[in-house]
């Protein structure tokens, strides 16, 4: 198989150069898969952090403010680890919240138990119907972060990100306003 050095690989990058993309895959997918499999992941989930590593990687080379300080085969399970993690994360706080969900249904009576599981189930639905910008932005903000630390971790000003939160906030509720009752019976 031919080799690249990491210099090679992040100016091919920069370039979209396909070839060097398939060269990284199959010298470094199957380490992230391991990886992530002995962090509890699975295969199907590894191949979607590694395309989403790459993606993060392009953008901060294309950035100019990137600097390699270390093997690039570091740098990218880093990221993917980093990845992984906010995943698992973002599951557990949702678990947490549905958990405290449904403690705080069991207290009440039978017809309040019955319109917090609708409304749950609309607001879920709708939700879901939202594109993952926005899910990860508001789930985000969900879990208290700061608009500085979502806008760093997404890459993006927090001005952008205030907006886009109040943006995905108006939509979320305008799509349960007006659809209320049109969810699937999942």
């Amino acid at each position: 198989m031919l080799s690249y050095t990491d210099e090679q690989i992040l100016k091919s990058l920069k370039h979209r150069e396909n070839h060097v993309v398939a060269y990284i895959a199959k010298k470094y997918l199957p380490m992230v898969k391991h990886m992530l499999v002995e962090f509890k992941g699975d295969e199907n989930e590894a191949e979607d952090i590694f395309q989403e590593a790459l993606i993060i990687i392009i953008k901060k080379i294309d950035s100019r403010e990137f600097k390699l300080t270390a093997k690039f085969s570091t740098y990218l399970y880093a990221v993917c680890k980093n990845l992984f993690d906010y995943r698992k994360k973002r599951k557990a706080a949702a678990d947490k919240y549905l958990i405290a969900e449904l403690e705080t249904v069991a207290e009440e009576d039978f017809s309040e138990d019955y319109d917090k599981k609708y409304q749950y189930k609309i607001y879920k639905y709708y939700f879901s119907k939202l594109g993952e910008g926005c899910q990860d932005i508001l789930n985000m903000h969900w879990l208290d972060m700061s608009m500085k630390e979502i806008a760093e971790k997404l890459g993006s000003s927090e001005g952008y990100i205030r907006k886009r939160k109040h943006a995905c906030k108006k939509k979320l509720i305008e799509l349960i306003m007006t659809n209320p009752d049109n969810i699937n019976s999942d």
